[in-house]
């Protein structure tokens, strides 16, 4: 076993060592973002935001109008161990003219260790956005002068504003039938009828869906049994409310087959479309269509996520209603419908007289 022995030379340098260290106290605090250690026995700057709050190295005023002023009381200590003194109390920095100086007990007095002093600064906006400066404090401490940063946030002060009620926008009135017809690089001609219609979750707009769903809603619908199965002159059809927030359209389309003829379509759309504004529905036809709408709701449900999902409709339903949870006064709007709501929709909504046809037909 061996000892270990220092030799007399170190063993000297070692003790002087150890009495410097223990001759200073590693007080640290923060002024201007600067670390400072004090030798035990001289004067220890210290800022709080209170007596017995924490240590702090800025003072934030948050958001204050323009125009207006708020004050933030900053306590400051005597960290140390002989008498602190302070000889000036200022402010400066980028944006000085918005901060000042409101009280101070600070200038003039000599703080014994563990006493303390405030001052009282204010910070009224000039001007809207970050606002910066600094509270510039003269002392007797190590590291003086020192210097806090000061900040805060302006906004415009404005006068009370008036609520902004309806805005009104110019609607759309047909007086006739619009035609255009066109050529595209396209296989088959196409037909599309269109009509202005009421906006989303107004008057209209849920018997609008349901027409949609008996005229083209499947195989045993209206415009699908006639032009697609039994007379086999069209290749789909399409029928559809597309709901927005001022004004919907109304839309029916029509894709022909090779060799037949779009009058002779439009013509057969024209028909159905006079059969369901003049007689209602039955029950089962119509009750089929319900059953759609109720069935095309619960299988959103399914999936959290994508087009048309939960997180979808949500979104859809606080734009368009102002509540993510709709779900329930959506829905109902279809079930409080009869045969004779659908009826009287088509016949005001979708005039044969007043609509925009476009035909797009292959280039030739």
């Amino acid at each position: 076993m061996f000892a270990f022995t220092r030799k007399p030379e170190r063993q000297t340098a070692v003790r002087r060592r150890t009495q410097r260290l223990a001759a200073i106290g590693a007080v640290l605090a923060f002024a201007g973002g600067t670390l400072l250690r004090a030798q035990t026995g001289s004067p220890l700057l210290v800022l709080q935001t209170a007596a017995s709050g924490p240590v702090q190295n800025s003072i934030g005023f948050g958001t204050v109008a323009t125009g207006t002023s708020v004050n933030h009381t900053i306590t400051l200590s005597n960290g140390g161990g002989g008498a602190l003194t302070f000889s000036s109390m200022s402010v400066g920095g980028t944006n000085a003219a918005d901060f000042a100086i409101a009280a101070n007990s600070c200038t003039g007095a000599a703080l014994a260790s563990g006493q303390v002093c405030t001052v009282t600064v204010s910070f009224r906006p000039g001007a809207a956005g970050a606002r910066t400066g600094r509270l510039n404090i003269g002392d007797n401490a190590l590291g003086s002068p020192h210097q806090v940063p000061l900040g805060g946030f302006g906004v415009i002060a404005g006068a009370p504003q008036k609520a902004v009620g309806p805005i009104d926008y110019p609607h759309p009135n047909l007086a006739e039938v619009k035609k255009k017809t066109i050529q595209d690089h396209v296989q088959l001609p196409r037909l599309y009828l269109t009509w202005p219609t009421p906006a989303q979750f107004t008057p209209g707009d849920a018997e609008l869906d349901v027409l949609s769903l008996l005229l083209a809603g499947g195989k045993n619908s209206r415009l699908y049994k006639r032009l697609v199965y039994d007379l086999q002159i069209a290749q789909d059809v399409a029928a559809l409310q597309a709901s927005k927030a001022l004004n919907s359209e109304y839309q029916i389309v029509v894709t022909a087959r090779p060799g037949a003829s779009i009058e002779k379509i439009r013509g057969i759309v024209d028909e159905e479309l006079r059969k369901i504004q003049q007689t209602p529905a039955d029950e089962r036809e119509f009750r089929r269509a319900i059953n759609q709408v109720e069935s095309s709701f619960y299988n959103r449900l399914e999936r959290v996520g994508d087009f048309g999902g939960v997180g979808d409709q949500l979104n859809a339903n606080y734009f368009a209603a102002g509540n993510p949870g709709y779900f329930n006064e959506d829905l109902a709007r279809y079930r409080a419908l009869s045969p004779a709501d659908i009826t009287a929709v088509a016949a005001r909504f979708l005039p044969l007289d007043r609509r925009v046809e476009l035909i797009v037909e292959p280039v030739k």
